[in-house]
């Protein structure tokens, strides 16, 4: 039965190239000097996220009584890494062979060891692997490069839900800290929204108004840093009220921008939202601001 180093070393090379880090178990031991062979395969086999058993029909030197592939397949069971077996076409040949035939005597019938059948009849039983055999170097590659992309594909979907459920039950907390009035801490969980997904409109608008309430209505830095958080949140959606209306109240504070500059805006708003007008014109507050800002303007005009 021929010898598949050669085949480990080429593959090895070829998923290098696909961007993975691959650790040759024959070869690749980050493990201190200490440990015996067995702990060091283990642990290399704890520190990697997929396990690619390229299997033929040799059993090897058994390591404490065990064979070191039956170790490392059940140690990455049992840590549920996603495994992959890689079977020598002609060691699969001859283990249909045994199976089919038990009481064949292996030694004159077939190049498989009898360890290596048990082997692959036990991952074959338990249904949890799917076993893969391969001719060519060619097939190996093409066979793991379509597992590594539906691997990955999983691993993306499962990150994803694990950073939406995340970042769901974190807008929970800052707007629960908001409403409460906890400034300080709705600010953080709002920063904490946006490491995750840097352009959620309501982790944006928080963070703004905190900033606001916290370091007062004349704190001209966060004014501005407002409207281009604000200004984020309509390039992504223009029908945001909240943008819109915190938009417009941040440039009423700023002395950068003239009260005539935030009427236009809303004009352009009413022009393209009509429902826009009625919101604006019935919120009290609001409007007291814009009647401030003219009176102010009003004011300074007069002295000059």
């Amino acid at each position: 039965m021929r010898s598949l180093r050669h085949v480990r070393i080429s593959i090895e090379e070829r998923i290098e190239g696909l961007g993975f880090e691959v650790a040759f178990a024959e070869y690749d031991f980050d493990a201190p000097p200490d440990l015996s062979i067995s702990e060091a395969c283990l642990r290399n086999v704890e520190r990697c996220d997929i396990l690619v058993l390229i299997v033929d029909g040799n059993y090897g030197t058994p390591v404490n009584g065990s064979w070191l592939v039956r170790s490392e397949f059940m140690y990455a069971k049992r840590q549920h890494k996603a495994i992959y077996v890689m079977v020598d076409y002609d060691a699969w040949r001859d283990y249909n062979r045994a199976v089919k035939h038990p009481d064949a005597d292996p030694e004159h019938h077939y190049e498989i060891h009898p360890e290596v059948v048990r082997f692959l009849r036990d991952i074959a039983n338990s249904g949890d692997h799917f076993i893969h055999s391969f001719r060519t170097e060619k097939d190996l590659f093409d066979i793991l490069k379509k597992q590594f992309s539906v691997h990955y594909a999983k691993l993306m979907r499962t990150r994803s839900e694990a950073l939406l459920f995340r970042t769901s039950h974190l807008l929970e907390q800052m707007h629960n800290l908001y409403r409460q009035a906890i400034y300080v801490q709705a600010l953080l969980f709002a920063e904490e929204v946006l490491r995750i997904d840097k352009d959620n409109s309501e982790a944006l608008i928080t963070r703004a108004v905190c900033k606001i309430r916290l370091y007062g209505l004349d704190d001209l830095k966060s004014i501005r840093e407002g409207i281009e958080d604000c200004n984020r949140v309509i390039a992504n959606d223009p029908h945001d009220y909240r943008a819109r209306y915190n938009r417009a109240n941040f440039k009423l504070l700023s002395p950068e921008y003239d009260v005539s500059q935030v009427e236009e805006d809303l004009k352009e708003l009413y022009q393209e939202f009509p429902e826009y007008e009625f919101y604006f014109k019935e919120d009290k507050e609001f409007n007291r601001m814009m009647r401030l800002r003219k009176s102010w303007s009003r004011s300074t005009d007069g002295t000059k």
